[in-house]
C-alpha cells in the first residue's frame, strides 16, 4: 500500500511537469490597458471633473429629495459624458454615494438608471484595480506627503491582489528608503483577504525582509488559509531568528491564537486547507463580483498570476493544497482522494465553452487518474461524492470502478465493518447515480453474499419503471383542493401519485420507481410526512412543499433544508410558483425521455446477464411484475429487452405475458423478438402456455404474415412440441401439399 500512494505521489507530482500548472502570465501583463486612461476626478483637476464632479452632487442630491425626473436627467448625462472609471471614482470621492444610490432603489421611476450607474461603477472599479500603470503612478506617490501617502494607499487597497506583484517588485529594490518600505507594509494587509493567497506564495522568496513582510502582513489579516505555507516556511532551517520569530507571530495569529499550530505537521495543515477549498468554505471563496479568479505563483523572486474561471478556481486550489500535502508527506494517504475528487469536480465545473487555461495539451482526464489510482481510492472518492452530495463526482468514480475493480473490491467498506460507498450509493437520491451503482454490482457477478445485495434488483426494477416524466406525490384528503392540486402538478409536466395517507403515497411512489417532488397539502400530515419521506433512503432528499406556517413547521423547513413552506390556506398558484424553488433544491435532475428509456433497457439486459449466469447471489423472480408490467410499455427498446429477460425466468404468468406480445404487438421487430424470447423460454423451462396461444403460435406459422414472423413463429412451434393432433391442420392446410 505504502508504494502504491508513493507512486500516486509521484504521479501528482509531475503533473505540474505535464502542465497542470500551466506557465502563467505576469499580473502585470494581464492586467495591461484594462480600462481607459482618465482625468483625476478625486483630485479635482480640470473644468471637466469639476463638472462632472457637480453633476454627480446633484444627482445625488435629487434622489435624496425625491425627485425622480432631476435626478434621471442628471444620470443620464452622466452615462453618456463619463468613462465607467470616472463613475467609479466619482462614487468613492463624494461621500454618502453608495447609501444614496440604494435609498434611490426603492423608487421604481429610478430603478433602471441607478442600476446602470452601478453597472458602471462595477465596471470602472475592475478597470481601475486593474490598470497597472496607474497602480505603478500610485506606488510612486507612497512615499510623499501625508495625504499623498493616504489616497495612494486608498487606491492600492481597492486595487486589492491586483496591486499585490508590483508592491511586491518594490520591497525587492535594494535602494527602497525605510519610510518607503513602512509604508508599502502598511498597504499590503488592507486589501484583507484578497492578498492572502498572493502573499503566502511570496514566502518562498529567498529575500528575507521580503518573507518578514509577507509574513507580518498575513499576521495581520488572520486568514487561516494562510497557515499551510506558514508553518511550511517556519521549518525552513536556513530562517534567521529574527525571521522566525515574526513567522512564528503570524502563524499563531492566523491560527486564533493556539500555538500548536507551531508543531503540527505541515501535510495536516495542507490537507485540512484543501479540504476548505473543496467544500467551499465561504473564507477561501474568490471575489464573486467577477467571472474570473487569480491563481498566484512565485517563480524567480517574482510573483506572477494567471485568471481562470471563478466555477473552477476552489477545485484548482483543493488540488494544490493536496499535492502540496502529498509533497510534504508522501504517505498522507487522505490527500491522494481528495485530489483525485477536486480534479474530476473541476472537470464537472467548468462553464460550457470555456477552457482551463491551466491545463496543458494532452493532459490525462481525472477520470483516467481515478482508475491509475485503483480501487481502493476510487471507493474513497465515491464516499466522498455521496457525503457532498455531488453526483457528478459520484458517477465518475463509480465509472471507475467499474473498469478497474473486481467484484471483492466493489463490495468490500474502506475500513473494516464500515459500509460500502457502492452499496450507499443505491440509497443515493439522484437515480443516475442509484442505477449505476445497482448495475455495476449486478454485472460484477460477485460470488458471495453481502450486506445491501437485496438493493441491487430492487434498483434495477425502479430504473425498469422510469419513463423519464418528473413524478410527484401529493399527500392530500379527498376534495376540491386535492384535485386543483392534482391539476396544477399535471399543467406542469407532471405525472401525479395522490393518496389521502403518506404511507399509501410511499408505497406507491416506490412501486413506480420514485418521485421528485412532494406536496403534502394539509398542516396536519406535514410533520410525519416528512419524517416518512426521510426514512426511505431514496427519498431522502426530494424536496418537499408543504402547506403549513412558518410558526409550526419553521424549525423543522430550516433543519431539514430541502421543505419549501406555503401558506395553509395558500391558493394553488402559490404553490405552483414554489415548483422552480423545490425544484432547485433537488439532488439531481430528472432523467430525460431518452435517459430513462435508455435505464430502462440497461437494467432489463441486467437482470437477463443474472438468469443467464445463473448467480447465486441475487434473486431476480421479484422482477417479474417489473418486467410483465414492461411488456406493455409504448417503447419498442423497452418491450424487447424485457421480453429477453423475462426468457431466463421460470414462472408460467412471464411466458404466457411474452406469448401475447408475440401475438399482439403491432411492430415487427417486437413481435419477432417477442417469438425468440418465447422459444428460449419454451426451452428452458418447458411449456406454460394456455391452450389458446399454443393454438395461436400454430396460426400464425400458417398464416399470410410476413415471413421473417411465421419464422419466428415456427421457431417456437418446434419447441413446444405439441401433440400431433394440433400439427396436423398445419400440414392439411399447407400450400403445395398434394
Amino acid at each position: 500500500m505504502l508504494n502504491h500512494i508513493r507512486l500516486v505521489t509521484v504521479a501528482l507530482v509531475m503533473l505540474s511537469a505535464l502542465g497542470i500548472l500551466a506557465c502563467p502570465v505576469r499580473a502585470q501583463d494581464t492586467a495591461a490597458g484594462a480600462g481607459e486612461k482618465t482625468a483625476a476626478v478625486a483630485g479635482g483637476e480640470g473644468q471637466a471633473a469639476e463638472k462632472l464632479r457637480s453633476q454627480w452632487s446633484d444627482m445625488l442630491h435629487y434622489v435624496r429629495m425625491a425627485r425622480p425626473k432631476l435626478a434621471i436627467s442628471y444620470a443620464q448625462g452622466i452615462l453618456k459624458a463619463a468613462t465607467p472609471e470616472e463613475i467609479y471614482r466619482l462614487s468613492v470621492a463624494v461621500k454618502g454615494s453608495q447609501g444614496i444610490l440604494t435609498r434611490g432603489m426603492g423608487s421604481k421611476e429610478l430603478q433602471d438608471v441607478i442600476v446602470e450607474i452601478r453597472k458602471r461603477i462595477n465596471q470602472g472599479y475592475q478597470a481601475f484595480r486593474r490598470n497597472a500603470s496607474e497602480i505603478k503612478q500610485t506606488i510612486e506617490t507612497l512615499g510623499g506627503n501625508a495625504r499623498a501617502y493616504a489616497r495612494a494607499k486608498d487606491r492600492l487597497v481597492a486595487s486589492g491582489e491586483c496591486a499585490l506583484p508590483q508592491l511586491l517588485q518594490v520591497l525587492l529594490d535594494p535602494k527602497i528608503t525605510p519610510m518607503l518600505r513602512e509604508r508599502v507594509g502598511e498597504v499590503l494587509p488592507g486589501a484583507g483577504k484578497e492578498n492572502v493567497r498572493g502573499l503566502a506564495e511570496a514566502t518562498q522568496s529567498v529575500n528575507t525582509r521580503l518573507v518578514q513582510e509577507a509574513a507580518t502582513a498575513l499576521g495581520r489579516i488572520r486568514y487561516g488559509h494562510a497557515i499551510p505555507q506558514l508553518r511550511e516556511l517556519y521549518a525552513r532551517k536556513n530562517l534567521t531568528p529574527s525571521t522566525r520569530k515574526i513567522v512564528a507571530m503570524a502563524l499563531i495569529s492566523c491560527a486564533g491564537g493556539d500555538q500548536g499550530v507551531l508543531t503540527k505537521p505541515p501535510a495536516e495543515l495542507y490537507y485540512r486547507a484543501a479540504v476548505k477549498y473543496y467544500q467551499r468554505h465561504e473564507s477561501v471563496l474568490p471575489d464573486s463580483r467577477y467571472a474570473t479568479a487569480n491563481v498566484w505563483y512565485f517563480r524567480d523572486e517574482l510573483l506572477t498570476s494567471k485568471p481562470v474561471p471563478r466555477e473552477i478556481f476552489c477545485d484548482i486550489y483543493a488540488m494544490r493544497m493536496a499535492r502540496k500535502a502529498l509533497e510534504a508527506d508522501p504517505k498522507y494517504s487522505p490527500a491522494v482522494s481528495l485530489w483525485l475528487s477536486a480534479y474530476l469536480r473541476r472537470e464537472l465545473d467548468l462553464p460550457a465553452g470555456q477552457s482551463d487555461p491551466l491545463l496543458g495539451a494532452g493532459q490525462p482526464a481525472a477520470g483516467d487518474y481515478v482508475r491509475a489510482a485503483g480501487a481502493a481510492y476510487a471507493q474513497q472518492v465515491l464516499a466522498r461524492g455521496l457525503d457532498e452530495g455531488h453526483s457528478g463526482v459520484a458517477i465518475a468514480a463509480i465509472k471507475a470502478l467499474r473498469d478497474v475493480a473486481g467484484a471483492k473490491n466493489l463490495v468490500k467498506g474502506l475500513e473494516e465493518g464500515s459500509a460500502q460507498p457502492l452499496v450507499e450509493a443505491m440509497g443515493y437520491p439522484d437515480r443516475r447515480v442509484r442505477f449505476l451503482a445497482a448495475e455495476v454490482l449486478a454485472l460484477a457477478m460477485p460470488e458471495e453474499k453481502y450486506s445491501g445485495d437485496r438493493i441491487v434488483v430492487s434498483a434495477l426494477m425502479d430504473a425498469l419503471r422510469q419513463v423519464g416524466a418528473s413524478r410527484a406525490i401529493l399527500i392530500a384528503g379527498e376534495g376540491e383542493k386535492r384535485n386543483l392540486l392534482k391539476d396544477a402538478l399535471r399543467g406542469q409536466k407532471y405525472t401525479v401519485i395522490a393518496e389521502g395517507a403518506p404511507i399509501a403515497a410511499l408505497a406507491a411512489a416506490r412501486k413506480a420507481g420514485g418521485a421528485d417532488l412532494v406536496v403534502v397539502a394539509e398542516a396536519r400530515q406535514v410533520s410525519r410526512s416528512v419524517d416518512l419521506v426521510r426514512r426511505d433512503p431514496r427519498m431522502a432528499a426530494v424536496p418537499v412543499i408543504a402547506m403549513g406556517s412558518v410558526g409550526d413547521f419553521g424549525e423543522m423547513a430550516a433543519a431539514d433544508g430541502k421543505v419549501v413552506l406555503v401558506p395553509p390556506a395558500a391558493d394553488v398558484s402559490v404553490v405552483v410558483e414554489a415548483l422552480p424553488k423545490a425544484a432547485a433544491l433537488a439532488s439531481g435532475k430528472t432523467l430525460s425521455a431518452e435517459e430513462a428509456s435508455d435505464w430502462a433497457v440497461r437494467a432489463a439486459k441486467a437482470i437477463r446477464m443474472l438468469g443467464l449466469t445463473g448467480n447465486k447471489v441475487y434473486a431476480i423472480a421479484p422482477a417479474l411484475d417489473t418486467l410483465i408490467a414492461a411488456l406493455k410499455d409504448n417503447r419498442p427498446a423497452v418491450r424487447i429487452a424485457s421480453a429477453r429477460a423475462m426468457a431466463v425466468i421460470s414462472d408460467a404468468h412471464g411466458q404466457q405475458a411474452t406469448a401475447a406480445l408475440a401475438d399482439g404487438a403491432t411492430d415487427t421487430k417486437v413481435r419477432i423478438a417477442a417469438y425468440g424470447a418465447l422459444s428460449e423460454s419454451v426451452r428452458r423451462y418447458g411449456n406454460a402456455l394456455t391452450s389458446a396461444q399454443s393454438q395461436a403460435v400454430v396460426d400464425v406459422v400458417n398464416s399470410k404474415a410476413a415471413r421473417s414472423i411465421r419464422r419466428a413463429a415456427a421457431q417456437v412451434l418446434g419447441a413446444l412440441d405439441l401433440a400431433s393432433d394440433q400439427i396436423t391442420p398445419l400440414i392439411r392446410d399447407a400450400a403445395g401439399g398434394d
